[in-house]
């Protein structure tokens, strides 16, 4: 009750009195928070999306037979019926094609089974205005059903017929039905098209040389634990019966693997707000220890009266918690805002790295909403926490002195070093722990505790800079009186300029560290791409470049291809995701690539890291061997020489290692075999791609036109020069590290911030000295000089220790973080330019936030100044 009374007396009369401050408070707040909350938001919609996208996709199915996108028999099928723990079981296909009417739209085709599909739909058919229905479903080779919101979309009515383009030939849908989803259902369900299994089975090649299935999903008897014996029993049961490339999971597990794949991409992201919203906490400690000078005398007073340290501590650190509540509920708002602006990115980026994400908009929940609460009051209270304890450990007489809070904080210099220290060392120990165990995570740890160790040196710094420009500028400040006030006026104030240094160089550290890694990884992947992208001219499908999907090509259209006489040399490619290492619970997808590596060697062989054969290539094509990838080698610890265990349709095979080769294609890994090998083992003549190799390469773009034409009746295909994919792979590069743009501004923002609140109290707590120099014939531009040169102390000594720290940060990211999620291999390249620019955009910054306080300092009332004297 205390407590509540000094709030209502003093806080909210603290509040009236510093508007401007605390709406700063409020500001800075709400932006750290608005971060947070919109990659929080946006990061839950997405593994929403996955979750949905596949409860809808199995229905109530809680046990799924899946061959991960290669078909295998539908004789499994009367088996699966066969096992007692089954209640039901239905058969799927499973394809995604593009809308050639309608670019950046896709179908996610399902066939179904009617009548055994009944016990698994989650959806709701809509009834037709037409009562007298010709034909059921099942009976209607063109017949297809699609969302109600999709349709919608596409402005298509019951009746009206869909065409699309797959297989080298034209289908033309008609619209059946639609279905609506329930009001959890997120807007990556939209896409989805239900079609007859028989129909699907047909249209998509499935029935040669007998029928095949994409999955099988079942329901499985009992719950709880009798659920979980029936699984584990019914796995037994069929483990003699399931292609070897066939696994039996529950859907649960498989959007736990896909939330997996990108959790990495995730986290990244997470930890880029986490680190603006430490920039922000750096602005509350501001506002808290600058209240805390500003009541020094009524601190005074009151534990005159006998208040305890623990009820002062609990006054600042309560008032800092009332300020910060609208500045979350503020940032929950705005962040909700900026999430509708990253989902789209967010998404695309995901799409084009992992798989299919369609996020139409952000969506939030109860549990996003508390979580950014008590992580926002947690921030608050941490951050208000350590001026609120220096507060509650003045004694009375001294707090009523005006100069003892500055010279503790000159006092604590030594003591800020060493926890600064401490954290560097910490830094050293995570970073080398998270990089040679399974613990990623502690590279965040290791990324934070560095910035926070700079962090706590800055007042060393600036002291040991305020010493090396003393000795230095001794001749320089006796001609130049302003520029030595302007410096006296920084050092002066260094227990409130090394808060807001603080906040700068951590804002700079994450704006010039994420500068260099992006632009090293940007840079290797360039010469990367320069490296294997050598063919004059690539064709594919629109589904694999939009959508990321490996659909094939048909063999009419490799044939067309084939006939133009300019052609030197074609190569194929195939690529599918595979479980790696199978029969294992923790199985994530692995990406196994093929292509004639006898071509490959001629024209672009890969970057050997290490191998156990001179001419690993021509090893390769001989015998049963593979190549693996350097992030494939570190992610599961294989070296050459090794034996790999993969299940293929044609039994379990088990390839030697020839070599560890260098690429960027996919974090997940890569295994690369030669296409024959690929087509004996999987059974298939399926190739998703073509580069073309060309006699005249000046004929390069009219050989181009000319397979356009060719292509354009057979199908949804696409060609792409060599420099035409160069810059679409780098445009889904940049597109990746997009998001982190708006972070990085944002970060920048708030330290702005904070040095303009820095001045803005000092300009009114220095009235005396102001006061002083303008009776004393002190110009008004002089004052404003003087706070100008101030500002510009602060972007200096910020630049230089912003560098340092972004140059740390840079090697943090692409030693730690990126080896212990990634495993990237990122060759360290400066972007000297963005380099050299940032101390002047700094030292721009600071000069337009100190303006309007040198403004005000200016403009104080002499006589009122003085009598305050």
């Amino acid at each position: 009750m205390k407590i509540f009374l000094l709030i209502l007396k003093h806080s909210l009369r603290h509040f009236s009195r510093h508007k401007t401050l605390t709406l700063l408070n409020i500001l800075g707040v709400a932006l750290g928070i608005s971060v947070f909350v919109s990659i929080k938001i946006t990061n839950s919609s997405a593994n929403s999306s996955f979750r949905s996208s596949i409860d809808l996709v199995s229905g109530k199915a809680n046990f799924t037979i899946d061959g991960h996108g290669t078909p295998f028999s539908d004789s499994l099928y009367p088996t699966i019926l066969e096992q007692p723990q089954i209640l039901a079981a239905t058969p799927i296909i499973e394809k995604i094609i593009t809308l050639p009417n309608h670019p950046g739209e896709h179908l996610r085709f399902l066939g179904i089974d009617p009548i055994s599909n009944k016990p698994f739909n989650t959806f709701l058919i809509q009834p037709t205005d037409n009562s007298s229905e010709a034909q059921p479903f099942f009976t209607q080779p063109n017949a297809i059903i699609l969302s109600k919101t999709l349709a919608k979309r596409l402005n298509l009515k019951i009746g009206q017929t869909l065409e699309t383009k797959f297989g080298g030939r034209r289908h033309a849908f008609m619209l059946h039905k639609t279905i609506d989803f329930s009001q959890d259902s997120v807007s990556s369900n939209e896409n989805i098209a239900l079609i007859d299994i028989a129909h699907a089975q047909s249209l998509f090649g499935l029935t040669k040389p007998e029928g095949k299935l994409h999955r099988i999903d079942c329901l499985v008897k009992g719950k709880g634990k009798d659920l979980i014996s029936n699984i584990q029993l019914l796995k037994e049961q069929l483990s003699d019966h399931l292609p070897p490339h066939v696994t039996a999971n529950s859907p649960k597990m498989r959007s736990e693997q896909a939330e997996k794949m990108i959790g990495a991409f995730q986290l990244n992201l997470l930890a880029l707000s986490m680190i603006a919203l430490m920039v922000g906490m750096f602005l509350i400690y501001n506002t808290v220890a600058v209240s805390v000078i500003q009541r020094r005398t009524e601190i005074g007073i009151l534990r005159a009266l006998g208040l305890q340290r623990y009820e002062i501590q609990s006054l600042f650190i309560l008032e800092a918690v009332i300020a910060g509540i609208p500045g979350i509920l503020i940032g929950i708002i705005g962040g909700y805002w900026l999430s509708q602006y990253l989902v789209t990115g967010v998404s695309k980026s995901i799409t084009s790295l992992y798989m299919i994400l369609q996020m139409e908009s952000a969506q939030i929940d109860s549990n996003n909403i508390l979580i950014t609460i008590l992580t926002g009051l947690l921030a608050i209270i941490l951050a208000a926490w350590l001026p609120a304890r220096e507060a509650s450990r003045v004694e009375p007489v001294q707090a009523i002195n005006f100069g003892h809070l500055r010279q503790k904080t000159k006092l604590a210099i030594l003591r800020f070093t060493n926890i600064g220290i401490g954290l560097l060392i910490l830094a050293t120990l995570t970073g080398w722990v998270s990089v040679n165990s399974r613990l990623p995570w502690l590279s965040f740890v290791c990324s934070f505790c560095a910035l926070l160790g700079l962090a706590f040196l800055v007042p060393i710094c600036c002291n040991s800079i305020h010493h090396i420009y003393s000795a230095l500028s001794k001749k320089l400040t006796s001609h130049h009186p302003i520029l030595n006030l302007g410096h006296q006026f920084f050092i002066s104030s260094l227990h409130r300029h090394a808060i807001s240094i603080s906040a700068l160089v951590s804002a700079l550290s994450m704006m010039i560290g994420m500068s260099i890694m992006i632009y090293s990884f940007r840079e290797t992947v360039t010469s990367w791409i320069d490296r294997t992208i050598q063919a004059d001219i690539y064709v594919t499908s629109i589904a694999n470049i939009e959508l990321n999907t490996p659909n094939p090509l048909p063999d009419n259209t490799i044939q067309a291809v084939r006939k133009n006489s300019n052609i030197k040399e074609l190569n194929t490619y195939r690529e599918i995701k595979i479980p790696y290492p199978p029969n294992s619970d923790e199985n994530m997808m692995t990406q196994v690539s093929a292509t004639n590596l006898e071509i490959m060697n001629e024209y672009h062989p890969p970057r050997i890291l290490s191998s156990i054969s001179d001419n690993p290539l021509k090893r390769a094509v001989e015998g049963n061997s593979v190549f693996i990838s350097d992030t494939f080698a570190k992610r599961f610890s294989h070296q050459p020489g090794d034996t790999l265990t993969l299940h293929t349709p044609s039994g379990i095979k088990s390839p030697k290692v020839i070599a560890i080769y260098n690429d960027y294609d996919t974090e997940q890994g890569v295994i690369l075999m030669d296409i024959q090998l690929f087509h004996n083992w999987w059974q298939t003549d399926d190739v998703n791609s073509l580069a073309i190799y060309l006699h005249d390469t000046s004929e390069s773009q009219k050989t181009q036109i000319k397979l356009r034409e060719r292509l354009s009746s057979q199908g949804n295909f696409v060609t792409f020069s060599n420099h035409q994919l160069r810059t679409k792979a780098m445009h889904i590069f940049d597109q990746t590290f997009s998001v982190t743009y708006i972070l990085r501004f944002i970060a920048l923002l708030v330290a702005g911030l904070g040095i303009f609140l820095t001045l803005y109290l000092l300009a009114s707590e220095r009235s005396r000295e102001i006061g002083i120099i303008r009776s004393t014939g002190g110009a008004r531009m002089q004052v404003i000089h003087i706070i100008l040169i101030e500002a510009s102390h602060i972007a200096i000594v910020g630049s230089f220790l912003g560098l340092i720290g972004g140059f740390l940060l840079a090697y943090i990211l692409d030693n730690v973080v990126n080896v212990a999620f990634f495993r990237w291999t990122i060759e360290w390249h400066t972007p000297w330019s963005v380099i050299m620019q940032t101390p002047f955009w700094v030292l721009v910054i600071a000069l337009v936030a100190a303006l309007y306080p040198a403004y005000k300092a200016a403009h104080l009332d002499i006589a009122t100044a003085l009598r305050s004297e």
